[in-house]
Order: C-alpha cells, then sequence, then structure tokens
C-alpha cells in the first residue's frame, strides 16, 4: 500500500508535465494521415483490436489498414514511422519513445496481466504456492521481458523464496517461446513454466499441465495494484490530436473486447480468418485480460502504467 500511494503521488507531480505525452519530433514529416495502418503482433494484442479488421474499416472518415505483423518487426515500425497506430509491449514502445523520440504517445492499454505458472499434477495438484517451486526448474518465456521482470519482482518481494543455483532456489531456464516451454514440460527437463495464455490454458489439454498458479493474485497483493499492462496501443502524435478518431478508436476497441467475450465458441475461426496463427482455447478467454483503457483522463490506469514501468526498469526521461 505504501508503494502504491509513492507512485500515486509521484503521478500527481507530473501530470502537469502530460503523463504520456512521450513525444519528440519524428522524423517522417507527416503533416496529414489519409490512410492509417495499424499493425500489432499475434496472440493476445491481435485478439484484443480482433473485430476492427472486418467492422472498421474507417475511422474517423480515414481508410484503415491493419495488419498482423511479427513481435521483432515492431521496433522497425516505429522506428520508421511506417505504422501510425501499434500495439505492442508497454515497456518496449515507451522505451523507444523516450530513448529515439519517436513521435507516438501512449493511448490505451490493451492487455493486461495475463502470465500464469503451470505445472503437472504429480508435481503439485490444483492452486499453488511459490513455495512449491522450491528446489524446481521453471522454465519461462521473455528473458528481459515482463513475464521474467514480473516474476523476479514478485519472488524478491515474498519471504522463504529466491532465485539461484542453490537446493532450494527457484531454478529458472528461460526459453524462446511458449511452443519450447510446452516441449521442455512435456518431456520433464523442466518442473513448471512461466507463459501467458492463451498457451497457459493450452498446456493442459497437451501435456496434462492443469495446474497454475496466478501471477497477476501475487502482483496485486505486493504492488496494490489490481494488474500490469502487459500491451499498449501506441499512436502517432498527429493522430492524438484528432479528436474523432481517438474517439472511433476508443468505441472499436471497446466492442473488440466486447465481442470476444460474447462470442467465444467463434474466436478461433474469426481470428484464422485476419491471419492469425494462435489457437484460443475457449477456457483461454476469460483469462487473456484484454481490454480497452484509454489513458487520457484514466489516472488510475496512468498509476498502475508508472508503477509497471518501474518494475520494468523503463527510464522515462520526462520523469527524471
Amino acid at each position: 500500500m505504501k508503494k502504491k500511494i509513492l507512485v500515486v503521488a509521484m503521478l500527481v507531480l507530473v501530470l502537469s508535465f502530460s503523463v504520456f505525452a512521450f513525444a519528440a519530433c519524428g522524423d517522417k514529416g507527416d503533416t496529414e494521415i489519409k490512410t492509417v495502418r495499424v499493425v500489432m503482433p499475434d496472440g493476445t494484442p491481435a485478439l484484443a483490436a480482433s473485430r476492427l479488421f472486418t467492422d472498421n474499416k474507417k475511422l474517423a472518415g480515414l481508410d484503415t489498414q491493419y495488419e498482423i505483423v511479427a513481435a521483432a518487426q515492431l521496433a522497425s515500425e516505429m522506428g520508421t514511422g511506417k505504422a501510425d497506430v501499434l500495439i505492442m509491449p508497454t515497456n518496449i514502445g515507451v522505451q523507444l519513445i523516450s530513448q529515439k523520440g519517436y513521435d507516438y504517445k501512449l493511448a490505451a492499454v490493451c492487455v493486461e496481466g495475463s502470465l500464469f505458472v503451470v505445472g503437472k499434477p504429480e508435481n503439485v495438484d490444483g492452486e499453488f504456492t511459490l513455495d512449491d517451486l522450491k528446489g524446481k526448474k521453471v522454465a519461462c518465456i521473455g528473458e528481459g521481458g515482463t513475464p521474467d521482470l514480473i516474476f523476479r519482482y514478485i519472488v524478491a518481494n515474498s519471504e522463504g523464496v529466491s532465485i539461484g543455483e542453490g537446493a532450494t532456489d527457484i531454478k529458472v531456464q528461460y526459453v524462446a517461446e511458449a511452443p519450447v516451454a510446452k516441449t521442455a514440460l512435456s518431456n520433464d527437463t523442466v518442473d513448471f513454466a512461466i507463459v501467458g495464455e492463451p498457451a497457459a490454458t493450452a498446456f493442459g489439454a497437451a501435456v496434462g499441465a492443469t495446474s497454475r498458479l496466478d501471477l497477476q493474485t501475487l502482483y496485486k497483493e505486493i504492488s496494490g495494484y489490481d494488474t500490469f499492462p502487459q500491451a499498449s496501443v501506441f499512436v502517432k502524435s498527429l493522430l492524438v490530436a484528432n479528436s474523432a478518431f481517438m474517439a472511433d478508436l476508443k468505441a472499436a476497441m471497446t466492442a473488440s473486447v466486447a465481442w470476444v467475450a460474447a462470442n467465444p465458441s467463434q474466436v478461433n475461426t474469426y481470428m484464422n480468418s485476419i491471419g492469425s496463427t494462435t489457437t484460443f482455447p475457449v477456457l483461454s478467454l476469460s483469462r487473456t485480460a484484454i481490454c480497452a483503457k484509454f489513458v487520457a483522463a484514466d489516472y488510475e490506469t496512468q498509476a498502475e502504467v508508472l508503477n509497471y514501468l518501474a518494475i520494468m526498469g523503463v527510464n522515462v526521461g520526462i520523469f527524471a
């Protein structure tokens, strides 16, 4: 609670300096955008914006094109200015803007925390605790990224557990992606795996890893915030100044998230139709934590983002 009060106090101090106006002069020199290009990686970011592909060919009268791209391509898309709107990991987007001066602003959070530690019932039955990970090998996706740093933050602020190579330490083994974690768990080279949804649920069907530890619950207990902003929507400053566009974008994102919640049985077929290769088990959809939280007047969401960025070690110059 003390941490939450401190972060909120910091927020009040910086609001007068235009919180989330993480912008500098861009190198593209646009004075008018006639066709809006929106890009996002596959998985939950694409799920959050999925209905825009078919329902929102125009936003505020502007032709709008949508594309699912490789996650590794996102930094280039922002750096070159080819994308007008991007959905990407929150910490990476903010870091690029603050360090490189790319002319974008953080407009909304669209995926909140959806990370879980999963394991087989023979190792631990049902829900379990961090203590059950002592002396065990844990595969973790995203070395140096959100899964890794959130898990380390939780362990560092929990009594009686630590990450290391000792007999009672949690032994973290990094893997490139969820399928590698799945293989490691399947052949018993690790005891547990840290993955996001929908992979966490898919593991249950694939390798019987039906036991889980909800990292969002532990994060809330420690930080005082309900969740963390895993992925966000970044918009070119020129478009942020277009109030009609931002209003339409907010309405479209809100409707997209609502459609997913209301039509779980149709999600996989629809996602395939727009180019997604991710499988979304119906049971995973309520755990994907997709949302449409636009930050302009949402101080609580802004405070959550600030707290998260501090944990991620992102040095945002405007707050120095």
